[in-house]
């Protein structure tokens, strides 16, 4: 029994791509002591407001057309949509670079901190390189080339630390953070695409009429499901510019740090889990009409982890804080407590949300993130005219967005175990 648990492919593939995850996530927080010795709580402030602003980007710029790369039966499907995605990121990033040349200024005057000037024509690039990464990386889950992946996303995180480190030592400032943001890009996507492009005649299989093929048949993709995932993550990235409008750079430097602490569980572990659920609920789903199996034990292996992990952290993370990081961090540690709670129903949430886009119920979850969205914005808006101090914005977060991420998750057990 238990050798059978281990050797099968789900668990087979979850551990070669969290091996890769928590390697390549360890070792920037590894380096975050030395990094919050080397730059002050405002420069990791810019730097979040930065990678704010382009993850919000990044998350529409292929349209949403990467998901579609795993449905197909026919890899030549695949390989066209690939190509679509790829064709829209650039087309995208394009528009990006030609607002922020026209509207300098002004995007400038809303985000009300002058410190990022010199870095706004850099996101349109960063956005392009996400955008390539989206989809080489599910091009590359397609074909179950797991180990290229992993090893792309450790390769990214060694080079863009020391990058930083580096920098940071020659005195650098905020070119030594948002520089090694973007080196670390193009050294993984380097790696993720000579997988990609082994396969010649795959390859030549791609062509104008299928990429409008291809485009035309999941459609929805872009109309409905680029629309969702840019409700949730305007509604997650929010909170770094609302943070810098409302509070202080120096606030958002704290959140930032604490936030990439506490969402290493959710990368290493929650995203792997979920990378390897959407291929396996995929092929149940397309196998025997329903994906409930695969959903619940996904939810329990998530659950476990969940509370093994963040149960003993939210008793020790203030004085963990200071040890690792310094005193001028203790306040990042004191927000950590109200932050726990919400991370570790995230944690066991976010993968079975694309139970929806698996079957195809891209409206459901852009009603849900519209709903996100405008309680983000509406917590944002109450704590402000009722003065919140950032701890009681904290817990009114948690709190209002804890509920909402357990009814979606109702839904999706609703939706697997009736359908």
């Amino acid at each position: 029994m238990v050798k059978k648990f281990i050797l099968n492919d789900f668990n087979k593939n979850v551990i070669k791509l969290m091996t890769g995850s928590t390697i390549a996530q360890a070792i920037p927080v590894a380096a975050s002591p030395i990094l919050t010795r080397i730059y002050s709580p405002e420069q990791f402030g810019v730097l979040a407001l930065f990678v704010a602003i382009t993850s919000i980007f990044s998350a529409i710029v292929n349209g949403r057309y990467e998901f579609a790369i795993m449905l197909p039966d026919k890899d030549e499907d695949a390989v066209n949509i690939l190509a679509l995605s790829l064709l829209i990121a650039l087309s995208v990033s394009t528009l990006l670079f030609l607002v922020i040349l026209l509207f300098q200024d002004f995007i400038l005057s809303i985000l009300g901190n002058n410190e990022i000037k010199p870095w706004l024509f850099f996101i349109p690039l960063v956005v392009l390189m996400s955008g390539i990464y989206n989809a080489l990386n599910f091009m590359n889950t397609r074909i179950g080339s797991y180990g290229v992946i992993a090893k792309a996303n450790v390769i990214k995180a060694v080079v863009g630390t020391t990058f930083q480190i580096i920098l940071g030592l020659l005195k650098a400032g905020i070119l030594g953070l948002i520089g090694g943001q973007i080196i670390s890009h193009f050294v993984s996507n380097y790696r993720m695409v000579k997988e990609v492009i082994r396969d010649k005649t795959l390859l030549n299989s791609i062509s104008k009429s299928k990429i409008k093929r291809m485009a035309f048949k999941y459609k929805r993709f872009p109309l409905v499901s680029s629309w969702a995932t840019l409700c949730n993550v305007v509604s997650v990235h929010s909170t770094s510019i609302f943070l810098s409008m409302i509070y202080s750079a120096s606030t958002l430097g704290f959140y930032s740090l604490i936030n990439k602490v506490l969402n290493l569980p959710m990368i290493v572990v929650s995203r792997t889990i979920s990378q390897v659920f959407f291929q396996q609920a995929s092929v149940e789903k397309r196998e025997n009409g329903k994906a409930i199996k695969t959903f619940k034990s996904t939810f329990i292996k998530l659950l476990i982890i969940s509370l093994l992990g963040f149960g003993p952290l939210f008793f020790f993370i203030e004085d963990l804080v200071i040890i690792l990081f310094g005193e001028q961090w203790a306040d990042a540690g004191k927000y950590a407590q109200f932050l726990i709670p919400l991370m570790l129903i995230k944690f066991v949430v976010s993968p079975l949300t694309s139970t929806l886009i698996i079957y195809e119920k891209q409206v459901i979850d852009l009603y849900w993130q519209v709903v996100y969205l405008l309680l983000s914005i509406g917590i944002f808006g109450i704590s402000y005219i009722l003065g919140f101090s950032i701890y009681y914005f904290f817990i009114f977060n948690t709190l209002v967005l804890s509920i909402h991420y357990l009814i979606i998750l109702f839904i999706a057990y609703r939706l697997v175990r009736s359908t």
